[in-house]
């Protein structure tokens, strides 16, 4: 009754921010990066930050990755970069002092405020990605991916923070441990999540990948264990998850101990430890534990996903053709900043021009630059109503605009998307899936074109290249002929 109380309560006030931040009583704030949130509606062992782990590993080498975390139950309110060492747990947290050491060479960030986390990040590190260990209910800025991760074996136990309408809110739902669930478990769950939303759902299992011990490292093969006495503990949310994977990997134990949530361990715990029995624990627990007591095996899991997860989150290798297009000076007049309504005056040959690139099957989308919002010269919101105001009036001529992206910061906030920076361009190779062999980008600034030459895109300089839009467009679609005409010959 007690949970139930307290959830209702977390609920009401999470959808009141939520309210606070969607009708502009508070600004959402857009980042210098790709933002991707791993969070969960129930708090406490659904497996997120096993997910953020994981999703680290796949991006080494690819993107340069941050991870900001608020360092549950550390002291620490940052912005700080983890180091591991004495006191690491008590100043940082039991969870950013494990992914420090499982993520040598991605910067593990603590920031009770993830934005000011972030612009650390990305002005220490230069991160390009950055990934948000538990903010599904953090509305304070744009997020690029916003993925749950929902427990197969508890969906809904414990404290529920949102309802499950919340999920519709979710671009992808990972379902954890789904091989340790019963039968048709994650089957019928998959059913109930799809009743609320339409994000992608995909499943992970969660395997045994060795146990170290925790005092000198050395890693201990499963067999050596058979017959030996066992016990297990931790502090978990839901420590009956642990239990069932140690059942499932056929580690029978004697004796379990569960421990509270994020627990800090003491010399009269260990007192509880059988010391004639092997205690087997988390990675999670292993990082308090390593200078208290010394005949404990941390318990290492890996994880397979059902799907290719890196896909979905960026999906460059798309099948639409597309010109990405830049707005001032080559849609539409520039006065100067321009933000008012008043002022939006389409250039000579815009409307037949684009109406010639969208009937040829080309997405249209728009990447500018607006640091008038950083200059303070006019807000988001207002920026946002003239983009909307020509997007509307583009689209009475017929003519849709795929997606409009912006970058609010000034050149000195030394951000990502700004142009001549490809992230904005990135956002939207991945969010339309486009293919950037048969894409093109225009501009009236050499910038606009450099931002697509770095992702391969073909870039027209209107006054130079070309000496407006029409000619650009005819240009684009007889290419398009040309080499749909060789591929034919090809056949």
């Amino acid at each position: 009754m007690v949970v139930k109380i307290i959830s209702q309560l977390y609920g009401a006030l999470s959808g009141l921010n939520r309210f606070l931040y969607r009708s502009g009583l508070r600004q959402i704030q857009t980042m210098p990066g790709f933002v991707i949130s791993a969070g969960n509606i129930c708090a406490g062992g659904a497996g997120k930050t096993a997910f953020v782990i994981d999703l680290c590993v796949m991006l080494r080498g690819i993107k340069k990755t941050a991870v900001i975390t608020r360092g549950y139950k550390g002291k620490m309110r940052g912005p700080a970069e983890v180091k591991d060492g004495a006191g690491a747990v008590e100043n940082f947290g039991d969870e950013a002092v494990m992914m420090a050491k499982k993520l040598p060479g991605t910067p593990i960030v603590v920031s009770k405020n993830r934005i000011e986390g972030i612009k650390f990040a990305r002005k220490k590190f230069k991160s390009e990605v950055f990934i948000l260990d538990d903010a599904f209910q953090n509305f304070t800025m744009e997020k690029d991916r916003d993925i749950v991760i929902i427990d197969a074996l508890a969906p809904w136990k414990g404290l529920m923070r949102e309802g499950k309408n919340s999920l519709k809110r979710s671009d992808i739902i990972v379902i954890s441990k789904s091989n340790l669930a019963e039968g048709q478990a994650v089957e019928e769950l998959k059913k109930e999540i799809r009743s609320f939303t339409d994000a992608l759902i995909i499943s992970s299992a969660l395997n045994l990948a060795g146990l170290v011990n925790i005092k000198t490292s050395e890693r201990v093969p499963k067999e050596t264990l058979k017959d030996k006495g066992l016990g297990a503990f931790c502090g978990l949310g839901k420590p009956d998850s642990f239990r069932k994977f140690l059942e499932k990997n056929g580690l029978s134990f004697k004796k379990f101990i569960s421990f509270g949530d994020h627990h800090k361990y003491r010399g009269k715990d260990i007192k509880k430890l059988d010391k004639n029995l092997i205690w087997l624990t988390t990675a999670k627990d292993a990082v308090k534990l390593k200078d208290i007591y010394a005949d404990i095996l941390s318990v290492e899991t890996a994880s397979a996903y059902s799907e290719d997860i890196l896909n979905l989150i960026f999906p460059g290798g798309g099948k639409n053709k597309a010109v990405i297009l830049d707005r001032d000076g080559t849609l539409n007049e520039d006065s100067g900043y321009t933000c008012e309504i008043k002022d939006l005056k389409f250039l000579p040959g815009t409307i037949p021009a684009l109406k010639k690139l969208a009937d040829n099957g080309f997405l249209l989308i728009i990447v500018s630059n607006q640091s008038g919002i950083g200059r303070g010269y006019f807000s988001r919101r207002k920026a946002d109503k003239f983009n909307a105001s020509l997007v509307t009036a583009l689209a009475e001529k017929g003519i849709k605009i795929s997606g409009v992206y912006i970058c609010p910061h000034t050149p000195e906030d030394n951000c990502a998307c700004r142009k001549p920076g490809s992230l904005l361009f990135e956002k939207a190779v991945s969010d339309f899936g486009i293919d950037v062999s048969r894409s093109f980008c225009i501009g009236d600034m050499e910038r606009d074109i450099i931002s697509g030459n770095r992702l391969k895109i073909k870039g027209i300089l209107l006054g130079q290249d070309f000496k407006n839009l029409s000619d650009a467009a005819d240009y684009i679609i007889q290419t398009e002929n040309l080499s749909a005409a060789d591929k034919s010959i090809i056949s």
